[in-house]
């Protein structure tokens, strides 16, 4: 099977736009895997991140573009067997429910902030400001949606 991209209408009202488009998914297309694994079709608004990845990962290194704290704390998996990636990932992905990245993490809402906290002390990052908790984010999507493991760092 083939997978599909698929764009919203409303897009083509401005008849213009469509030669842009076309190319856009025609290019997508072009790639090793068009779209996230398992995925027969999608809306391309929802795959943009994916499509990024692999378009930064055709011309250079993934990890050129990943914040220096996940990188570390990659390494730190790797070597140590520590969640804090994904504790990272959930704790960012949640920012205003700890509660909810505790609980898709299945640990006390208490070893979240501790492992937050080793986090900061061990990376240097502090969450405080916007940038910061987006380009931690990002290079965590970056990592996952490139398939690079912390045992390939």
């Amino acid at each position: 099977m083939i997978p599909a991209v698929s764009l919203k209408l409303n897009q083509f009202f401005n008849i213009k736009f469509i030669n842009n488009l076309f190319c856009r998914v025609i290019t997508h297309a072009s790639f090793k895997q068009p779209i996230p694994p398992n995925i027969n079709i999608c809306l391309y608004e929802s795959c943009t991140l994916y499509f990024l990845t692999e378009l930064i990962r055709s011309q250079s290194d993934i990890t050129d573009f990943c914040h220096p704290a996940v990188i570390q704390l990659a390494k730190e998996e790797r070597d140590n067997g520590t969640p804090f990636l994904e504790t990272l990932k959930y704790y960012l992905y949640y920012t205003h429910s700890p509660n909810d990245a505790a609980k898709t993490l299945c640990v006390h809402r208490n070893t979240l902030f501790y492992r937050i906290n080793k986090i900061k002390q061990l990376t240097g990052v502090t969450l405080d400001n916007a940038d910061e908790r987006f380009q931690l984010y990002l290079s965590i999507l970056l990592l996952e949606f490139s398939s690079i493991s912390p045992v390939n760092l």
